[in-house]
């Protein structure tokens, strides 16, 4: 039977843009059957409300639910670090064996690249012909770009597996849906990348400043499908007027990986060459987990910005986007000009 609070709950998540499909694994995932679930979505209006998970779902029900807020039209608070910080280990705990296969996968190729490096070498110390390490050369660099190729992939991947935990998906459907956004998500990278370079160029707050404005682009992207500098400009949209805030619960995870560090630089002054190497060994596998733990944080962060903005949801970016082009611009063209400044200099010392 369809109950009030399971149509108004459909109600919400229609709302806050989810799909029927979507819908229909949280529910199945919090116990209800198939029959009142239909039920519910045909009897749906397009008077959307906000109301709570319903309370039928059994009590061993143990994945993560969102945090919903009240679609007034109207900014909300955004909640502390340590709900950010509780919101995101709960997610990483439920899909840490899923995240961790979509995050491993690229080392595959990173393997495969690496084996071709030791052939290579052993092909030079055994003197085998020219043409034999040549072969092995171009497999290397094959495998080497696979091996980015792949991380790119499981990239996206990891966003899209984070994106949608309530519905399960495992890694391979991960990789299926991440499927054919490849070329955007390095678009929007590359975007960004220099577009902070620019603001750097301009000077160190500016840079520090379109950081944090674009810090949530790629979740933009794969939760909302915009594109190049619209995933940017959506990014600033929803943390402008919170920057302190955003910068703050940045700083506070950051806390974690500057913990990481400085452990590392600790025992680097141990004399101890086993030690210090066993050390490193596990900070690295450290800092691998917490570069998975980062980007759920990071998405945690993101819908929390999102649904305590739900006037800009389903919008179109209104802010404007010339100075970022001249940002962009400049960052492109500096380090050409530096270089060609350098290779002026290095003519008049020479001569």
């Amino acid at each position: 039977m369809a109950t009030p609070d399971l149509i108004n709950y459909i109600k919400n998540q229609l709302k806050l843009g989810r799909s029927e499909e979507v819908i229909r694994a949280m529910l199945k995932n919090a116990g209800w059957q198939d029959a009142d679930i239909e039920e519910g979505l045909k009897e749906v209006s397009s008077n959307i409300s906000d109301a709570p998970l319903p309370k039928s779902a059994p009590k061993n029900f143990q994945g993560f639910q969102p945090t919903f807020y009240p679609l007034t039209g109207q900014e909300q608070a955004l909640p502390g670090a340590g709900v950010l910080l509780k919101n995101a280990w709960q997610i990483y705990k439920s899909r840490f064996w899923t995240l961790l296969g979509i995050a491993l996968f690229p080392f595959l190729a990173l393997i495969g690249a690496g084996l071709m490096l030791l052939l290579i070498v052993g092909a030079q110390k055994l003197n085998f012909s020219g043409w034999l390490t040549l072969v092995l050369l171009i497999l290397g660099i094959i495998f080497s770009f696979l091996s980015l190729f792949l991380f790119v992939w499981s990239r996206v991947a990891l966003l899209f597996a984070i994106k949608d935990n309530l519905e399960l998906i495992g890694v391979k459907e991960s990789f299926k849906r991440a499927k054919g956004k490849i070329l955007s998500f390095i678009w929007i990278g590359l975007l960004n990348g220099i577009v902070i370079f620019g603001g750097f160029v301009l000077g160190i707050v500016p840079g520090i400043i379109f950081g944090i404005w674009f810090i949530i682009a790629q979740f933009v992207f794969v939760a909302e499908g915009h594109k190049g500098f619209n995933a940017l400009l959506r990014s600033k949209e929803y943390v402008s007027g919170r920057w302190w805030s955003v910068a703050w619960r940045m700083l506070a995870v950051g806390f974690i990986s500057i913990l990481i560090y400085l452990i590392g630089v600790v025992t680097g002054f141990i004399p101890s060459e086993l030690f210090v190497n066993i050390v490193s060994v596990i900070l690295g596998i450290v800092n691998f987990l917490f570069y998975i733990f980062l980007s759920v944080y990071l998405f945690s962060l993101y819908n929390s910005l999102k649904e305590t903005r739900p006037q800009l949801v389903g919008q179109p970016v209104s802010a404007k986007r010339g100075f970022f082009i001249f940002c962009a611009i400049l960052g492109v063209l500096t380090p050409f000009i530096i270089a060609l400044a350098l290779i002026f200099i290095m003519q008049i010392l020479i001569k």
